[in-house]
């Protein structure tokens, strides 16, 4: 019987002391669990009956796997403290022709923090599309997609991202950082991973002091490779015409061409209290 996966992660003191290593943590840890996720529902569909035929497809669902790339990544944070371990439950929430939605729920283990019961302290949301294997660009079928629907869990959504409004977009941007891609930067795709882009975008943020971030919405459009260049510009639009709740918006360029684009809010009190209670 298929069951949600569970991974549990020691948070080392750099992933809390700043928002920063919160941030790349969450993402970071996210990452792996999505592959353990995986490992679960191919041990669950090989438990079933006719086991031969299902490791057929479980080998094709493998190199989808391999051969997938992120198109998006939403993370809410509901707080800024973390305890010694995070729990971290995956869940496959949507399949479609080409791609696939995760939700990962991140608690904070027992005792952790002072919290008596697990106390969830972030939620994100993953699409990833299966891709050729060649070129990693051209969007391919999920194989056998009817039959990975049946691990799908219904969940509720993380919060959409706003869109930067024209007026602001057409403005110079009030932020900006540029330098060259390290090999470090990228994974064993040969491309930059996609939980060093909300690290790398915190450069152009123009802020005296780097709040602690509430959201995080990240949306891959091309491949960086190593040693390419690349500029973060950033823009800040201020809801409600306040300041209390800032908006940050960033666009990555390299080459003259848009790879990605990163929205950032603040930690929200009021937010979090009331989405915390999932």
């Amino acid at each position: 019987m298929y069951e949600p996966s569970s991974s549990t992660f020691a948070v080392q003191w750099v992933e809390q002391a700043t928002p920063w290593g919160r941030l790349g943590a969450i993402f970071r840890w996210c990452d792996t669990a999505g592959d353990l996720l995986f490992c679960d529902i191919e041990r669950a569909f090989n438990e079933e009956e006719d086991a031969a035929a299902n490791r057929a497809v479980v080998a094709e669902w493998r190199r989808m796997w391999n051969d997938s790339v992120m198109r998006v990544n939403s993370a809410e944070m509901y707080t800024d403290a973390f305890g010694s371990h995070v729990e971290i439950r995956a869940y496959l929430t949507k399949v479609g022709r080409t791609s696939w939605g995760i939700q990962y729920q991140i608690f904070d283990k027992p005792g952790a923090a002072g919290a008596a019961e697990p106390r969830l302290i972030a939620r994100m949301a993953q699409v990833i599309v299966a891709v050729d294997a060649e070129t990693h660009s051209q969007p391919t079928p999920i194989p056998h997609a009817d039959r990975m629907k049946k691990f799908v869990t219904a969940l509720p959504s993380v919060r959409r991202a706003p869109v930067l409004p024209e007026a602001t977009a057409r403005a110079p941007p009030l932020g900006s950082c540029s330098f060259t891609v390290r090999v470090t930067d990228c994974d064993s795709l040969g491309h930059v991973n996609n939980a060093i882009y909300p690290v790398l975008a915190i450069e152009s943020l123009p802020l005296p002091t780097i709040p602690s971030f509430g959201y995080c919405h990240v949306e891959y459009i091309k491949q960086v490779l190593p040693r390419a260049p690349l500029t973060i510009d950033s823009w800040t639009c201020e809801d409600d015409g306040t300041r209390d709740n800032p908006t940050y918006f960033c666009t990555y360029t390299s080459d003259n061409q848009t790879v990605a684009k990163a929205v950032f809010k603040p930690l929200d009190a009021k937010y979090c209290t009331r989405s915390a209670k999932l």
